[in-house]
């Protein structure tokens, strides 16, 4: 290879790089009801002292084990994110590599512990009973996994489960966005379960309240975009070398 050849090599090889490395910068996005015209959230509790009653249109949602009258009387939580993935503006493309992914909710009653496991079966927010599921959520791996994504707390009566200063709370989502964008779970968004035991309800602000906006339930993942372009670019030097060592010869 002359030196020619050999500059036009490794100017081809830089050009390459760079768009390489900028197309692999990280990106941020940000998925909550109102922001940038999304309108992809589902949350919803259903609750065993009213069997039939959906709560698909609270502005809160509680999750409890005891929210009597009387003794063990649970409450669940359904919450999910539609429309993630494709190849609009503002979506996680198929080629993106989710880097993290952090789930925020305003925590408007601190409680005891609760666990978050992914839905394995789809859910309607506005139809979704504790009767229509048979005695609430089973993370059985068949409604639910049994095991969850994420956990805190205990199941007593303290006040385990708080937010920040500010009253936000963050859950890491991180292998749910992961599972869904391969295709190995459907997105069903998660249930999130009382402890046995926790007699301290944890209630959260739910995506319909509309005197807080900026306090729904907010999801914001970080990716790497279009990573193929590193096979492209590896494609390209590989090019430059043969037509160098052709033109050599």
């Amino acid at each position: 290879m002359n030196a020619k050849t050999l500059s036009l090599a490794l100017l081809a090889a830089s050009t390459l790089a760079a768009s390489g490395a900028q197309a692999a910068a990280p990106a941020t996005l940000y998925f909550q009801d109102g922001l940038n015209g999304y309108a992809g959230t589902r949350d919803t509790e259903i609750r065993f002292p009213e069997p039939n009653v959906n709560g698909g249109g609270n502005w809160s949602v509680s999750v409890d084990f005891d929210d009597g009258p009387g003794d063990n009387n649970p409450t669940h939580g359904l919450l999910a994110f539609d429309d993630l993935f494709g190849a609009g503006a503002g979506q996680i493309k198929p080629t993106d590599v989710v880097q993290n992914a952090t789930l925020r909710v305003y925590i408007q009653s601190v409680g005891s512990g609760w666990t978050w496991n992914e839905m394995l079966q789809p859910w309607d927010e506005y139809t979704a009973t504790w009767n229509s599921w048979t005695d609430g959520i089973q993370a059985d791996d068949v409604e639910a996994l049994a095991a969850p994504v994420f956990s805190d707390g205990a199941g007593n009566g303290a006040a385990n489960v708080v937010g920040d200063i500010d009253g936000y709370y963050y859950v890491d989502v991180t292998d749910s966005l992961k599972k869904w964008q391969s295709g190995t779970l459907a997105n069903n968004g998660w249930a999130i379960l009382p402890f046995v035991g926790g007699t301290n309800g944890i209630d959260f602000q739910a995506g319909d309240d509309l005197d807080y906006p900026l306090d729904r339930p907010l999801l914001t993942v970080q990716v790497v975009p279009e990573p193929e372009t590193y096979a492209l670019m590896l494609a390209g030097l590989a090019l430059v070398g043969v037509m160098a060592g052709r033109r050599a010869a």
